[in-house]
């Protein structure tokens, strides 16, 4: 009996240990619209055009003419040593006015729907040989498909 108590106490240690673990991941890998502008500057920072690609919806991401067009954007920088540093300012959720550009050209290419917009304000420091450089960006991200995605 000793050991038939022991082992459901080993059990439900274990089950207690899985449920608190996946607690955790879920609340640090949640999507939120922060998480394209985050997987952004990781893809500026390692000059990664996959990763770059990837913070938009799928039906861009694996568009070879879009990924061509994201190349020509960071070849300029390819041979540079510069890293961005950002920090979110403001976020403000767009009107169904200003929302309605966005859902238009989404349900045409994409066959989806913008849900909701964020234009986010980002203030972004460019460090290059210890020198730094700090302008506010402004960027928009939107909920399509139950996921953030970079739009504009």
């Amino acid at each position: 009996m000793k050991r038939m108590d022991r082992m459901i106490t080993v059990l439900l240690v274990a089950l207690v240990v899985a449920v608190l673990s996946i607690t955790a991941i879920i609340i640090f890998n949640r999507n939120t619209y922060k998480t394209p502008i985050k997987k952004l500057y990781e893809a500026i920072n390692e000059k990664n055009v996959d990763k770059l690609a990837n913070s938009y919806h799928n039906c861009l991401s694996k568009n070879e003419a879009f990924k061509t067009e994201l190349e020509s954007q960071i070849a300029p920088i390819k041979n540079y040593n510069f890293k961005y540093e950002y920090s979110i300012k403001t976020a403000r959720l767009l009107s169904k006015k200003e929302l309605e550009e966005y859902k238009n050209n989404y349900k045409y290419v994409c066959k989806t729907d913008v849900e909701k917009a964020y234009e986010v304000e980002v203030s972004q420091t460019t460090i290059v040989n210890n020198e730094k450089s700090t302008d506010n960006k402004k960027i928009l991200v939107g909920f399509i498909d139950g996921k953030w995605y970079l739009i504009k």
